[in-house]
């Protein structure tokens, strides 16, 4: 079987994770995560707080900008359902709008006409590498009282202009999940310029301990810390995240060269983005995704739908009466196939051949 995505450790990261596991420092907050902290501040030019996962990023970013109960909170439809379960967590309303059906992401027109009285922050997400103009979007807003969050689970690296994504929000998250750009198996970040949202955040992922007295707990919190043990995997990445791209980018040149993108069609990069690959996808213009997974699994080739619209959740669709129209098309004929690093040319050979021979058979 070809995996959906897989990635090897190189020597340079078992070396890393070695040192901490022989430092007996495995927890949080030790030397290997000062030393990501020092990489990641001077990359983003921001305060950086590690967390357990890419959600609870999004939860503790949540919490820093004080959304709450009776808040709204945008989201796009067309993303994991972690965005909407935090939203919930926190007893806000999430405002859930469609994206736009070329690039996977809501038009910023579109975001600014969801906007009411009740607006606490729009939660951006920068889908499969691809990247809303948060620029743009703060120009349409002119209101500093409602605050962006970007999530940039899929897009570490990318940029708007000249600018990271991550940079321009008010506060941005973060995940090092197994198959993102920079990894540590599970665990995340939150990054922000203001301190105070900062400190909001390393109070709330630490179970807000007391000044004065430790175990007199401030406020309600929650264990969201990463270990140092996955912080060192983490630095370790950093150092080569750059290779990481490139080793998708490639990838990417070689399955458009070999495979028959008639049949496909890409997403297209949003206005002024310079995007990063996450996963190879694509959506089919006449076949049903399922079509084609099931096909691949026959010939032992690992695949995945793009996200099922939040809207369309079992536990919410009948909290909603909006229809994602773009969303359910993207999941309905949408797919990515195997992405990892470490694919062979002959692999990314066999993919395209079987899914040419679907394309001639269908």
């Amino acid at each position: 079987m070809i995996s959906v995505f897989s990635r090897r450790f190189n020597h340079i990261d078992k070396k890393h994770v070695n040192i901490c596991l022989k430092s007996n420092w495995i927890s949080s907050n030790g030397p290997y995560s000062k030393k990501l902290s020092k990489k990641i501040k001077s990359l983003f030019d921001a305060n950086v707080s590690f967390v357990s996962s890419g959600t609870a990023a999004i939860e503790c970013a949540l919490n820093a900008v004080n959304v709450k109960k009776g808040d709204e909170v945008i989201i796009p439809s067309f993303t994991i359902v972690s965005c909407l379960n935090t939203v919930l967590r926190l007893g806000a309303k999430p405002v859930i709008i469609d994206v736009n059906k070329k690039t996977w992401l809501p038009n910023e027109e579109d975001i600014v006409k969801k906007i009411n009285k009740k607006t606490k922050a729009i939660l951006v997400v920068h889908s499969f590498g691809n990247c809303v103009n948060v620029l743009k979007l703060k120009k349409l807003i002119n209101n500093k009282k409602i605050k962006i969050i970007e999530d940039c689970a899929e897009a570490f690296g990318a940029k708007i202009g000249n600018i990271l994504a991550g940079t321009m929000g008010d506060i941005s998250t973060f995940s090092f999940y197994a198959n993102k750009t920079i990894t540590a198996g599970e665990g995340g970040m939150v990054i922000t310029k203001n301190k105070d949202f900062f400190l909001r955040v390393e109070k709330y992922k630490n179970l807000f301990f007391g000044k004065k007295e430790r175990f007199n707990h401030e406020e309600i919190g929650f264990n969201y810390r990463m270990t140092d043990l996955q912080a060192a995997l983490a630095f370790s990445q950093f150092l080569q995240y750059k290779k990481n791209i490139d080793i998708m980018e490639k990838n990417v040149r070689i399955y458009k060269k070999f495979l028959n993108t008639e049949n496909i069609e890409f997403q297209k990069i949003n206005t002024k983005c310079k995007n990063v690959w996450w996963m190879f996808a694509f959506v089919l213009k006449k076949h049903k995704a399922s079509d084609l997974m099931n096909y691949l699994k026959k010939n032992n080739i690992d695949s995945r739908n793009l996200f099922k619209p939040l809207d369309k959740m079992k536990f919410y669709k009948k909290k909603t009466g909006i229809r994602s129209k773009n969303s359910e098309y993207l999941y309905k004929q949408g797919l990515y196939i195997p992405s990892g690093y470490d694919l062979s040319i002959s692999q990314i050979k066999k993919v395209c051949k079987i899914c040419n021979n679907f394309f001639k058979k269908n």
